[in-house]
């Protein structure tokens, strides 16, 4: 799931009356300096992808934390580098990039626990985390890995073939489509939701992440790409409706048969982090569901689905 390396240099300082005013515990301290080097723009390999500047770095912050998980230096960019001075020993590196800067950081804890938003991402500009433990030492290279914090969601064709031939000569309009029950916040490690969007249907949360406006009628197919992001959800709960409680996120598509509203709702549980969902040659059977929380069986709804790390790796693919 290798998202964008960044790769650090350490040089150690020869400079003798900088080295004899470090001192600790009688030991001597050496002085190094971390050179970051970043690439703003690696091309995605993941299956679909448009070149949208989903693996796009406009900016990123840096975090060395001792042995001991306080913070030694940390450093900002948006120029592509960085330097940071810190002590030779063991050490723990975390990355963020396309984020909001942490208003208080002193110990790793504090920023594992940092809460993300969904809100804080943007297409071309996905929040990104990474994490690497060195030993800093002379003449020393090392790689932190940043991985997407959400996961996104593709919908590809979707055509119109129902079993009723009557029922297939009526209109069918495609109004929109969106994402319900998802998680809109959580912390950098492990993954905590304590906010959520469009529950138990859409509510206009998160629009331009989570909704696309179609407008347009499957006659008989509508030949066209829709991408959505997500926060992480793990939940794999088979409840529906009713109150509120947590729940697989549901893509839904949202439409109209010969003027009646309808709704085509398909599960998507377990969600992970920098994965790509791909729902493809989706093939609509007969008329929709009254309401967003009702799940659409195979016999009303099929579709091609395939889970893919966002790197482009492995994948698995099923058929329903």
């Amino acid at each position: 799931m290798k998202a964008i390396i960044f790769r650090l240099s350490a040089f150690f300082c020869l400079a003798g009356t900088l080295v004899s005013c470090m001192q600790q515990a009688g030991e001597e301290e050496r002085l190094f300096s971390l050179e970051i080097d970043a690439a703003l723009s690696i091309p995605s390999r993941v299956t679909g992808d448009t070149g949208a500047g989903e693996s796009h770095v406009s900016a990123f912050q840096i975090f060395v934390f001792d042995r001991e998980g306080l913070l030694e230096a940390s450093g900002r960019s948006s120029s592509g580098s960085v330097s940071l001075r810190c002590r030779a020993g063991d050490k723990t590196i975390r990355a963020l990039a396309n984020a909001p800067v942490p208003s208080s950081i002193l110990r790793l804890s504090d920023l594992e626990m940092l809460v993300s938003r969904l809100d804080d991402n943007a297409p071309g500009s996905l929040v990104m985390y990474g994490a690497a433990d060195i030993s800093v030492r002379a003449d020393m290279r090392a790689a932190v890995v940043l991985e997407r914090l959400c996961a996104k969601v593709v919908v590809g064709k979707i055509s119109k073939s129902f079993t009723s031939s009557v029922l297939q000569q009526k209109t069918l309009l495609i109004r929109r489509i969106y994402m319900t029950n998802v998680a809109a916040d959580r912390t950098l490690v492990p993954s905590v939701i304590s906010l959520w969007y469009n529950k138990l249907g859409y509510q206009g949360d998160g629009s331009s992440l989570l909704c696309d406006a179609v407008g347009r009628v499957a006659a008989p197919t509508l030949d066209e790409v829709h991408t959505f992001y997500v926060y992480p959800n793990g939940s794999l709960s088979g409840v529906r409706g009713g109150a509120w409680s947590p729940r697989p996120t549901r893509l839904v598509i949202d439409a109209e048969l010969d003027g009646v509203r309808c709704y085509y709702v398909i599960d998507i549980p377990g969600i992970e982090g920098n994965h790509a969902y791909e729902l493809s040659d989706i093939v609509l059977t007969r008329p929709g569901a009254g309401d967003e929380e009702s799940l659409s069986t195979g016999s009303a709804v099929r579709f091609t689905f395939n889970v893919v790390p966002w790197s482009g790796a492995a994948s698995y693919v099923e058929n329903l």
